[in-house]
């Protein structure tokens, strides 16, 4: 799920993230895999065997003057 939570207001998303958790976490789900993006806090999740949280560097922002474009290497 891809920013699942933005339009959400906190108590929702607490909410929506524990639903999410549960459901991942059930043992019929053993077998896979969910990738869940947020730019918000995932202070509220422990992190288990089953459950890692990877946190990206924030993008370097360049002042840009005139017509640039920018290449991602």
């Amino acid at each position: 799920m891809d920013e699942y939570d933005v339009f959400l207001d906190t108590k929702s998303r607490l909410m929506t993230l524990h639903a999410i958790s549960e459901h991942a976490l059930d043992t019929t789900q053993r077998n896979k895999q969910f990738v869940i993006i947020t730019p918000n806090s995932l202070d509220s999740i422990h992190t288990t065997t089953y459950t890692r949280i990877h946190h990206l560097k924030p993008p370097e922002r360049k002042s840009a003057k005139g017509l640039q474009q920018q290449t991602i290497a």
